[in-house]
């Protein structure tokens, strides 16, 4: 199975990001994507028509004028079991955390995925309080999954935080440490 976790950032690069999806649609299983808004999952659906769109328009934010969502794109041959969303983190309007999750059965197996946008302030991803509860929360949330579960998306988190080895101590494993990539 081929997941990829993309902060879109509204798809302000362009053409580059709709070559990209199309190109990576043909070996990709599932999509999530962070810093997406109703008219881009429009784009997308259009993009992916053997996937299905699930999106948290429902739970939207709207951040300086552009509305915030997230979304996941599942191979349709893929059965999905159960989606939703979750606040991590919501102090005030422009100062947020989310997770949006699917519960997929593939072949007899359950797989749990986690689609994160971390709090992004203040903005230097170093550890804070609010940073390290809403890293609890997912590992709490998750803990109460049956079967594989994999968690990525945009933390708003330097791999070496604190926030980041709770997930190891938690059992995870770390992608980013284990293929020593340099830059997220």
């Amino acid at each position: 199975m081929r997941i990829i976790f993309l902060n879109c950032w509204y798809a302000k690069v362009g053409k580059a990001f709709f070559d990209f999806i199309k190109e990576n649609s043909f070996n990709t299983d599932i999509f999530c994507f962070q810093e997406i808004n109703p008219g881009l999952f429009e784009k997308l659906s259009v993009l992916l028509p053997d996937y299905l769109g699930y999106s948290d328009s429902d739970n939207k934010l709207e951040l300086l004028g552009n509305i915030y969502t997230q979304a996941i794109f599942v191979k349709k041959q893929l059965k999905v079991l159960a989606s939703g969303k979750i606040d991590l983190y919501r102090q005030i309007f422009n100062d947020v955390g989310f997770m949006q999750f699917l519960e997929l059965k593939v072949k007899d197996r359950r797989i749990s995925i986690a689609n994160i946008h971390g709090k992004a302030k203040p903005g230097h991803k170093l550890d804070t309080p609010a940073r390290l509860g809403q890293c609890r929360k997912i590992i709490n949330f998750m803990k109460n999954k049956a079967g594989l579960k994999i968690v990525g998306g945009d933390f708003n988190l330097l791999p070496d935080t604190t926030s980041i080895k709770l997930f190891e101590k938690a059992g995870y494993r770390n992608l980013i440490k284990e293929f020593g990539i340099k830059n997220t």
